[in-house]
């Protein structure tokens, strides 16, 4: 299978040096009806229930952590500086509250007294916040960290209630070309990790993926959702690894995912070429940057899909995070300086 494989890899090759992947540098973002400026590098994006804000990752100043009301085009950061510590002790506290936060995905989720989980990636850690709204006043206190295994590569993440936590793990490390070669082709080298405070890290049986990364729970059923990108398909899995099931062939290398209001999920990816398609992207001077992408909302007990968007006109920073609320479509991206709101297309 190796000796296979380096034989297509060579022959990819040959043909990607004669193919030009429609991935370019765009201009820098100019205030408009459909975008929100001033938010660079918005790679996640969550709906805050019961408010008129979004939040995303993306950075504005000092800010790693904001809020976004798409109407009235308000900007108001969340995370600035270290967190003050909750008085209450109920998750575990690796080290000290971080000075400040590097992340590329989070995860909110709703707890029964009406407050939120936070959940931050940052850097070979995982940092849990509790965050509370009242109209438009927020109070988030830090209630702890886990630090993640050096061997993983982890990319998103979810939460299991109060007590568990799963990340999505693109490959081991190291990263070689022969990592490269076997996700350009599909290869599930990646899967899911979970943490309890009981049992520590364990890899989710039957969760393998080519390179794992969007990922989203479901609250009341604790289904897993993991996006498998480089086999274009949408994963569903138990968290003791049982009940595996797998969507048909999406029409994108999905990144993040999300839900929609309805209980739909909504994938985005890039549909140009594996790997290539969005690495030719940190060889040009910086966001924003484009290649083409789609968007689909899917059923999360029949993976059933449909798509509901696609950029093929390079005027879009290619999308990491897709959000659909009341009508609109919210794009985010790893790649960009500013949030894209569009409408939905039906098409097939």
């Amino acid at each position: 299978m190796r000796a296979l494989l380096l034989a297509a890899a060579a022959t990819a090759g040959v043909l990607l040096a004669s193919c030009t992947p429609k991935t370019h540098q765009l201009a820098a973002c100019t205030p408009g009806d459909n975008v929100l400026c001033d938010i660079n590098g918005p790679e996640d994006i969550e709906i805050i229930p019961g408010s008129r804000w979004l939040m995303t990752t993306g950075k504005h100043g000092d800010a790693r952590l904001v809020l976004f009301d798409p109407k009235t085009r308000e900007i108001k950061p969340l995370l600035v500086g270290k967190p003050t510590p909750t008085e209450t002790e109920n998750f575990p506290r690796c080290g000290a509250p971080p000075d400040q936060i590097g992340t590329g995905s989070f995860h909110l989720s709703n707890r029964d007294d009406g407050t939120f989980r936070l959940l931050v990636n940052n850097r070979g850690r995982i940092e849990r916040y509790s965050m509370a709204v009242n109209g438009d006043d927020f109070t988030i206190g830090w209630e702890g960290c886990v630090k993640t295994p050096d061997e993983l590569s982890p990319n998103d993440l979810a939460a299991l209630g109060d007590d568990g936590i799963v990340i999505s793990h693109t490959y081991d490390r190291p990263r070689t070309f022969w990592t490269d070669v076997q996700l350009f082709f599909g290869r599930e080298i990646g899967g899911a990790f979970r943490w309890t405070k009981t049992d520590g890290w364990s890899r989710i049986p039957n969760s393998q993926a080519a390179f794992a990364n969007g990922m989203q729970v479901d609250q009341k059923t604790q289904r897993i959702y993991i996006a498998s990108m480089y086999n274009q398909r949408i994963i569903a899995i138990n968290a003791d690894g049982s009940n595996r099931q797998v969507s048909e062939k999406v029409p994108q290398q999905n990144d993040n995912l999300s839900w929609t209001e309805d209980g739909k999920l909504i994938g985005v990816g890039n549909t140009s070429l594996p790997i290539i398609g969005t690495r030719l992207c940190r060889d040009l001077n910086g966001p924003p940057c484009t290649f083409p992408f789609a968007v689909i909302e899917m059923d999360p007990k029949t993976l059933a899909f449909k798509t509901i968007y696609r950029m093929d006109d390079e005027t879009i920073p290619g999308a990491s995070i897709a959000v659909l609320k009341d009508g609109t479509i919210y794009l985010g991206s790893t790649w960009g300086d500013r949030i894209t709101m569009v409408k939905p297309i039906a098409t097939k």
